[in-house]
Formats: structure tokens, C-alpha cells, sequence
């Protein structure tokens, strides 16, 4: 049986700043434009797994995709919510939030089943490498920012960790081709980058220079450029490599998925959330309740 777990947290993100890291902002930029591209990618995902739903005939695999199912759900909810509270600061990022959804239902539509199913394995195999370099690295990323965002995004993390096979038992059990997989992979990067790109495009376009802020449009504007290591300068060069060979050998058919390097800290992360802890800022700096007068 599967072992995943759903975990519900009340994250509230009332008076969020856009740039929620001013110590690290390029990957404050990176960490929002994420956030809004949950909202389509994981609505893309819930609907190709109710989709091929029938064609489950493993009860093992049935329960694995519900369980990654409902993990998936609690994501986008978390995550929605700290998109709205940055529309409520400027609200035409309403329209980076349409077109991020229509981008990801646009792939719905004009793509076949398998296509749709690889899409998601090999993404979310690709995980593991990527989000283990995150985490690994968090104090340069996230231990200067508002703690909200940042144990928002390290919850994600660290599930999408736990999760890292689910997607692809599924695409094995239900196509089984794990050459058509690593075909599917430069596209689907690709379009991922397509959605990076136009949500750059809605920040640079909708979020004026904050005060204090008086680089954030060069922000913006050298992240246009498509450099990947901006976001993650701080991090040294040997492991953003390390992390570069995972995700290129993730995608290898009969890759193992389930028996990788892990993060430690994640374990640290599952630990507190088994004690009862608050993890709501679990990890950042933290922001007072507002008094009201």
C-alpha cells in the first residue's frame, strides 16, 4: 500500500509582499512565479489522472494515484491562496493567473492520453534532484524571507519528494513505454519555459519597483534573459552540476526513482509536522498577527 501522506496546513498570506526575500530577490521572483504555476500544472495534472482513472486495473496504483491525487489538490489550495493574496497587492496579476490556467488546459485539450501522462512523470521525476538542491540549500534561499512563503514552498517540496514516483507508476502501469518518456522530456520543457516566460512577462508588465526595492526591474528584467542560475546564485556550482546530471538521468527509462539521494532535512521537516507543530512559518522569518486598533 501506498505510504503517502495528506497534510493539511492553514497557511494565511494576509499582506504578503511580492518580494517576500528582499535578501535573496531574483529567487523571491523564481518562488512566485511557481506559485502561479501550480495553479494551472497541478489543475493539468488532477485532470489527466481522473482521466485515466478507468484504465487503473492495480488497486496499489489506484491508491497511489488518490493519494497523490489529494496531495496535489492541498498544494494548489495552499498555493492559491498565496497567489490571491498577491493579486489583492496588485490586481492585474489576475491575468497571469487566466493565462497560466488556459496555458495548462490548452495542453488538456490539444495533446493525446499518453502524451498527458508522460508530461507528468517525467516533471515529477524530475523533482527529486531539483527540490532535494532547494532544500539542501535553504538557509541562502529562504531563512531571510517571510516565513509564510517559505515553509509554504518547503512543505511542497518535501511532499513532492515523498511523492516522487507516483506519477510515473501510473504512466508505467497505464503506457509502459519508458523511451516515448524521455522523448516526452524536451517538450515538456518547453512548455514549462513557455509559461515561465509569460508569467516574467505579466510580473514585469503588472508589478511596479516596490520602495527599498530599487532593483527589482532589473530583477525581472535579467530573468528574462533565461539565465537558470540566477535564482539560484547562492548556491554553489558543483551541486547546481550534481543537480543538472540528476534531472538528466531521471529521465532514462528504467530509471529507479523510489531509491535516490534524499534530502536529510526533509525527515527533520516530517518530524516536527508528526509532533503537532505550527508549520505554518515553520522555516523563515516570522510575521506578527496584525493588531487591529
Amino acid at each position: 500500500m501506498s505510504d503517502l501522506h495528506v497534510r493539511r496546513i492553514p497557511f494565511e498570506f494576509e499582506d504578503v509582499e511580492f518580494m517576500w526575500n528582499k535578501a535573496n530577490p531574483e529567487f523571491a521572483v523564481f518562488i512566485n512565479a511557481v506559485s502561479f504555476w501550480v495553479m494551472g500544472l497541478e489543475h493539468f495534472l488532477v485532470k489527466t489522472m481522473r482521466d485515466i482513472d478507468p484504465a487503473i486495473s492495480d488497486p496499489e496504483v489506484a491508491e497511489e494515484a488518490r493519494l497523490f491525487l489529494k496531495q496535489e489538490a492541498v498544494h494548489t489550495a495552499c498555493h492559491r491562496r498565496h497567489v490571491k493574496a498577491l493579486i489583492v497587492r496588485y490586481p492585474e496579476l489576475s491575468e497571469a493567473l487566466d493565462l497560466t490556467i488556459e496555458h495548462y488546459d490548452k495542453l488538456f485539450r490539444d495533446s493525446e492520453r499518453r502524451y498527458r501522462l508522460a508530461y507528468g512523470a517525467v516533471l515529477e521525476g524530475t523533482f527529486t534532484p531539483f527540490f532535494k538542491m532547494i532544500i539542501d540549500n535553504r538557509e541562502s534561499l529562504f531563512g531571510d524571507g517571510d516565513a509564510r512563503v517559505a515553509s509554504l514552498c518547503l512543505w511542497h517540496f518535501c511532499e513532492e519528494i515523498e511523492h516522487r514516483s507516483s506519477a510515473v507508476k501510473v504512466y508505467d502501469h497505464v503506457v509502459g513505454d519508458g523511451y516515448y518518456k524521455m522523448r516526452s522530456f524536451i517538450p515538456m520543457v518547453r512548455h514549462v519555459g513557455e509559461c515561465t516566460a509569460m508569467l516574467l512577462r505579466e510580473f514585469q508588465k503588472h508589478v511596479p519597483g516596490e520602495p527599498g526595492a530599487p532593483y527589482y526591474g532589473s530583477v525581472l528584467t535579467r530573468r528574462m534573459r533565461f539565465c537558470p542560475s540566477n535564482p539560484f546564485g547562492t548556491i554553489p556550482i558543483r551541486e547546481r552540476l550534481a543537480m543538472v546530471r540528476g534531472v538528466g538521468a531521471s529521465v532514462m527509462p528504467n530509471y529507479d526513482h523510489d531509491n535516490q539521494p534524499l534530502p536529510e532535512w526533509a525527515a527533520t521537516w516530517f518530524d516536527h509536522f508528526d509532533r503537532g507543530e505550527d508549520m505554518t512559518q515553520f522555516y523563515g522569518i516570522r510575521r506578527e498577527p496584525r493588531i487591529e486598533q
